[in-house]
């Protein structure tokens, strides 16, 4: 990760000294993000993300666009062998999406469309649990399980991925505007424990409490998002 990071400080260098020799634009835009627990019927919920950004031109078709992301999300998953396969989201939080990208821009007339990807990095600074939807993963065939206390989460602060997509847009002067789709995969390392009490329902009985964990898995910050941006060219 350290290497990774490192890796990251130097490209926001190189581009920090290239901006004064090639055309730059700064912009921002608003979009709508739906995470993939919502459209595999896992419950979640849209939300709005905002982004701030610039660009930096090396020539008419490619450019270098870098930024950072705001979301509150409600839809990540877990991965991991110990959490089923239709498990509900586990977690909401604030996150802060940094990201680096290619971009190619074709011109069509009065029209552009543009096709991106490139690396992000997201860094979750709040991070809640969502004790039922966890329970309800751990819990075997026709028992209920309750956790004694919120479930403690290690890590799942830090986490990269990718993300990729394409829009088509309009220039009016200096001022470009469009429409894009972007498609994210980040996934963030982190461990769940705590105690629990598992009731039989068919008795109804209950056990002494049980530990579970610390379970290795992985946050996952995956979906669409649907948006406008706006740029300035400077």
């Amino acid at each position: 990760m350290k290497r990774t990071m490192i890796i990251g400080f130097v490209i926001f260098f190189a581009l920090g000294l290239i901006m004064p020799l090639a055309a730059q634009s700064v912009g921002g835009g608003l979009s709508f993000w739906v995470p993939e627990s919502l459209y595999l019927g896992r419950g979640g919920s849209v939300g709005i993300e905002s982004a701030l950004g610039s660009s930096v031109g090396l020539g008419d078709i490619l450019s270098l666009p870098f930024g950072i992301a705001y979301n509150k999300v409600y839809g990540l998953l877990p991965e991991g062998d110990g959490v089923g396969t239709e498990a509900s989201p586990w977690f909401v939080a604030d996150t802060l999406l940094g990201f680096v990208m290619a971009k190619v821009r074709l011109p069509i007339g009065p029209l552009y469309v543009d096709v991106f990807g490139g690396g992000a990095g997201v860094w979750n600074m709040t991070l809640i649990p969502l004790a039922r939807n966890i329970e309800s993963a751990i819990a075997g065939a026709g028992q209920t399980v309750t956790f004694t206390e919120p479930p403690v989460i290690d890590g799942g602060r830090f986490g990269w991925g990718w993300q990729a997509g394409g829009g088509i847009g309009m220039e009016v002067g200096p001022v470009s505007v469009d429409l894009n789709v972007t498609y994210r995969a980040v996934k963030t390392a982190a461990s769940v424990s705590g105690s629990y009490y598992s009731i039989d329902e068919a008795g109804p009985t209950v056990a002494e409490p049980l530990s579970y964990g610390p379970e290795s898995i992985l946050i996952r910050l995956t979906g669409f998002n649907v948006g406008v941006d706006v740029s300035f060219e400077m």
